[in-house]
């Protein structure tokens, strides 16, 4: 029970990561 939470939760930080680096690339891109 534990060990799943914690990969989803490495799941979800992960994501998490991606979606701010495709943000950040888009800001980038605009300016």
């Amino acid at each position: 029970m534990l060990l799943l939470l914690c990969i989803k939760y490495d799941i979800l930080i992960d994501g998490y990561k991606a979606n701010t680096h495709i943000i950040n690339l888009n800001i980038e891109g605009a300016n």
